[in-house]
């Protein structure tokens, strides 16, 4: 499989909206779906409580696209004989993800911030992992008031994904939806979903299977499945990718990949006329070392991609004193 794209045929049938999921006195209604995975389906959803007051949410699905699983009239999972093994496989490996999510969650994954993993239970056939989401904004919904707060946000989740890298762990899904923001607290933000999180050491014997990717933000070789490329060169593309996706707003292409790129900033909602040229030239020195299609053209380090926020930000401060609005 490795240098070929991964083709994923998705015939998995969401919860509709104002479904509700019970759980020992605990209701979750489904608001809305706002990602899948090779192995989930995540929902925006309201909580009510053993009170009756409602939080927000997120909740994750246990729901492999590979296993021919159909969705019944009561919403219950249903997985055929032939691949029922497999699919107590994903429950146990699921259950195993959660663990390992509250112990990443409370090693790397919060700069001066605490977010509750309110658990794991049973329903409809498979599992649930339900999150409480009311101290914060996924950075997918998050609007930032100026290039200066982009930057600083993108460099504290660079700065978190260092600390994975430090201690041999890659984690292969950095997207806005899987980072919260700390609405009034700059530099306060979580990343939440480890489902990827793998140590460098294991890669090599990760199933391709086991490695969904998401449109825009992951790396062309992990897009490709091939896994003797991925590295720490992939959450460096991801890092790049995100930024590009929050000053653009657009996901980056194939064509911004390419070494000679040339980026229109002017396209940029936070543009202005007070952006030197060479504001702008280590814009593009950035975007051609994180987002290059080569992982060995990439910067080696994410201490190398931090080291170039930061001289972005020095820029911004001689060009906006200190703040780069719309």
């Amino acid at each position: 499989m490795n240098g070929e794209i991964i083709e994923m045929i998705d015939n998995r049938t969401k919860l509709p909206e104002n479904y509700l999921l019970r759980n020992k006195g605990v209701s979750y209604q489904i608001i809305d779906e706002i990602g899948r995975g090779v192995n989930n389906i995540v929902y925006n959803a309201l909580c009510y409580d053993r009170d009756g007051i409602k939080h927000l949410a997120r909740v994750k699905e246990l729901y492999p696209v590979y296993y021919q699983i159909e969705r019944g009239k009561e919403f219950n999972l249903r997985c055929n004989e032939i691949n029922r093994k497999k699919f107590e496989e994903s429950v146990i490996r699921f259950e195993k993800t959660y663990e390992k999510n509250v112990i990443f969650r409370n090693k790397y994954g919060v700069i001066n911030s605490a977010i509750n993993m309110t658990g794991i239970f049973k329903a409809n056939g498979t599992e649930y992992v339900v999150m409480n989401l009311d101290e914060g904004e996924d950075y997918q919904s998050y609007k930032d008031e100026g290039l200066t707060e982009t930057l600083i946000h993108v460099k504290v989740i660079a700065s978190m994904i260092a600390k994975y890298h430090e201690d041999g762990y890659l984690h292969l899904d950095i997207k806005p939806e899987n980072v919260l923001i700390i609405p009034g607290l700059v530099a306060h933000l979580c990343i939440f979903d480890f489902d990827s999180v793998c140590k460098m050491s294991e890669l090599q014997s990760k199933n391709i299977i086991d490695l969904s990717f998401s449109e825009g933000f992951s790396a062309p070789e992990k897009v490709q499945g091939n896994i003797s490329k991925i590295g720490p060169g992939t959450d460096i593309y991801s890092i790049g990718a995100l930024l590009f996706f929050k000053l653009f707003n657009r996901k980056p292409t194939i064509e911004d990949g390419r070494y000679a790129a040339k980026f229109n900033y002017q396209e940029m909602p936070f543009y202005n006329k007070t952006l030197g040229s060479s504001f702008l030239k280590k814009f593009d020195e950035f975007f051609h070392k994180t987002l290059v299609i080569s992982p060995i053209l990439r910067w080696n380090t994410m201490e190398q991609v931090i080291d170039s926020i930061d001289e972005l930000l020095i820029l911004s401060d001689q060009n906006s004193n200190g703040y780069l609005g719309a």
